[in-house]
């Protein structure tokens, strides 16, 4: 080997040379030089097998010595004079570890210097049993699995997993999975056609009879985890799904370790996170793989919950790649409920798929707020016609129109790794392509109500106007001629109603969801409901961006204008006591404002009330939609 290189820790060929080896494991290096060393070893698995082996080969040669000296005649008459002349030599050469003693007698052994201190047959016995002991040490190692780094195991087991698939025509995985929770425990069967993008799954009770409640939603929690992170949930056991939640830390610590189970010898990757994780979220995560063929077999998440740690287990309990010709389970483009098991063909491989329950309440329940979540992250929910609808108890639709292809894939994507929603949706080209072809009447698409877009009538001659005009020639630092004071009204009158009819958009959707979502329980560590706040948040801090826009542009002119009205407005009603009841008194209050703004300017129209009037119930309805958000605020947060 090369010369050890101080500056950099190792040697030419990057890996430690051997009598630096030999001193670090006698513990004669000097501090500085005994760390480089030990985070060298911790790094490359070569050095650290050259480690293992000279220990291996030197505790192999004391026990051959002590044989040797118990099979040796007794020592001649003059040993005394003998072991005090090794005595001297002691004392001139210094003392020696035992490793340097091993490195010495090693050299000897396979030198061309003759040896004389055994027999010639003890010496080839002994040089024969060295041997045999090295070739047995070097098997042993060639048949185990070293630890490897992360990157290395997963990219492994994922060239693993991808050989499997490509020796399969059409390969459909099928997967068995046990989950655990506490003392929950649930049975989730999964067929997935890797050629055709389909995806077929199966909960069931480890018991006989049919899916308890709380299994069902244990699978449907754990399907709400993996997709929080990052995860796959049509294939949770696997590298590719793995790898996307680590990928998505920023700061992780990561150890791979080696063990013995009942399959043999397993490899666990385990990473985790001190980052700041919100409720949902995975702090740490471990990956089991076989160490014969780098299969995943084992998976356990830790998430971070409301007031603890949710652990969750998957263990796969059975695995295979089927060409998709032997199964039946993806003939029909829907999975319905079957009263009997699918019949499968003559050569058809095991494992028969079996018939898919009914999903529960539930399962509907979270499948509705996924897509839900999903179309509200892709702002599908604000004014496009797409609603969410159960059909025969059995699955969640999404349906409706919208613009453009690009549009459509969009949502289709987004939607496809819900389990129990089906996407319908089409384009407005679609449908008058498919009218045109049937010669018949355009199918109609069920409307979602669509908040009414107030356009700001031109500024003239109703009284308010008049007033303002007034205010403006009295108040305003810039042009005070008829033009530029109408043009400043004009600017008003569309900004006000364009905020307006912003915080109605946001309001429909808070009335839909309140109309939709109103039986699901208020679960605080469910995935569900954070979900479900979440966008229920997100809606109420829009029509505040909104509601403090208008009160900035308006509330100087109206308390101008309202004068000693301002000040004997009635106080706001108060909130009702449900969350629906408190989402209704805001779309109201938003409606009120939007009104208002139009009538206010509205040229063609004459105001009943005053001016001072009209000033004053608009800053009625904008403390009244105050005083909404705020109560709808306070509800979330509890």
């Amino acid at each position: 080997m090369t010369s050890w290189d101080e500056k950099e820790g190792h040697s030419e060929e990057g890996h430690l040379p051997e009598e630096k080896l030999l001193l670090y494991l006698d513990g004669e290096l000097p501090p500085k030089e005994a760390e480089l060393v030990r985070e060298h070893l911790t790094a490359c698995w070569s050095c650290r097998m050259s480690a293992d082996q000279v220990q291996e080969a030197v505790f192999a040669f004391v026990k051959y010595r002590e044989a040797a000296r118990r099979s040796l005649a007794p020592p001649p008459s003059d040993e005394q004079r003998f072991v005090r002349r090794l005595q001297v030599l002691q004392d001139e050469l210094g003392n020696r570890s035992w490793l340097a003693h091993f490195s010495e007698i090693r050299r000897r052994i396979f030198s061309t210097v003759r040896l004389t201190v055994l027999p010639r047959p003890l010496m080839w016995v002994g040089a024969l049993l060295v041997v045999a002991f090295a070739a047995i040490v070097i098997i042993a190692w060639l048949d185990r699995t070293s630890v490897v780094s992360a990157s290395e195991l997963l990219e492994r087991a994922s060239e693993a997993q991808a050989q499997a698939l490509r020796t399969t025509p059409q390969p459909v995985v099928y997967q068995k999975l046990r989950i655990k929770r506490g003392a929950r425990v649930a049975t989730w069967e999964l067929w997935r056609d890797t050629s055709n993008a389909r995806f077929r799954q199966s909960v069931k009770s480890e018991q006989e009879g049919p899916t308890r409640e709380s299994e069902a939603a244990l699978a449907s929690e754990l399907i709400e985890v993996l997709r929080a992170n990052r995860m796959n949930p049509e294939s949770p056991l696997s590298v590719a799904s793995f790898q996307a939640w680590r990928q998505s830390l920023a700061a992780k610590r990561e150890e791979v370790s080696r063990s013995q189970t009942e399959m043999g010898e397993a490899l666990t990757l385990r990473v985790s996170t001190n980052a700041d994780r919100a409720i949902g979220q995975i702090i740490e995560a471990s990956l089991v793989v076989r160490g014969r063929d780098w299969h995943p077999q084992a998976q356990l998440l830790k998430v971070r919950g409301e007031k603890e740690i949710r652990e969750y287990e998957l263990s796969e309990t059975a695995y295979e790649v089927i060409p998709l010709a032997a199964l039946t389970i993806f003939a029909e483009p829907t999975l319905k409920p079957m009263a009997t098991a699918i019949p499968t063909p003559a050569n058809a491989r095991t494992p028969v798929p079996s018939p898919m329950p009914l999903p529960t309440t539930v399962e509907l329940q979270n499948a509705e707020i996924a897509a839900l979540y999903v179309l509200h992250q892709l702002k599908a929910d604000l004014g496009e016609q797409i609603e969410i609808v159960r059909e025969s108890n059995a699955q969640v639709i999404v349906r409706g129109l919208v613009e453009t292809p690009q549009r459509k894939q969009e949502i289709l994507t987004a939607l496809r790794a819900i389990p129990f929603v089906t996407a319908q949706v089409q384009t407005f080209d679609e449908v008058a392509v498919q009218s045109a072809a049937k010669a018949q009447t355009p199918t109609t698409t069920p409307q979602l109500p669509e908040p009414k877009e107030a356009q700001a009538p031109p500024a003239g001659n109703n009284s308010f106007e008049r007033r303002l005009a007034r205010y403006y020639a009295e108040h305003t630092d810039g042009p005070r001629d008829a033009a530029s004071i109408n043009r400043r009204i004009e600017q008003l009158a569309n900004s006000a109603s364009a905020e307006a009819s912003a915080a109605l958009t946001n309001g429909y959707a808070l009335r839909r969801l309140a109309d939709q979502f109103a039986a699901v329980p208020d679960e605080p560590s469910s995935v569900a409901t954070t979900r479900l706040h979440e966008v229920i948040s997100d809606h109420l801090a829009e029509i505040k961006k909104r509601s403090n826009n208008l009160h900035r542009q308006l509330e100087p002119v109206l308390l101008a204008i309202a004068g000693t009205r301002a000040t004997a407005l009635p106080a706001p009603q108060p909130a009702g006591g449900t969350r629906k009841a408190r989402v209704m008194q805001l779309f109201k209050a938003i409606e009120q404002v939007q009104r208002l703004s139009y009538r206010l300017f509205d040229s063609n129209q004459t105001l009943a009330a005053s001016p001072e009037e009209a000033a004053g119930l608009m800053l009625q309805a904008l403390a009244q939609l105050d005083h909404a958000c705020l109560a709808l605020e306070q509800d979330i947060r509890k």
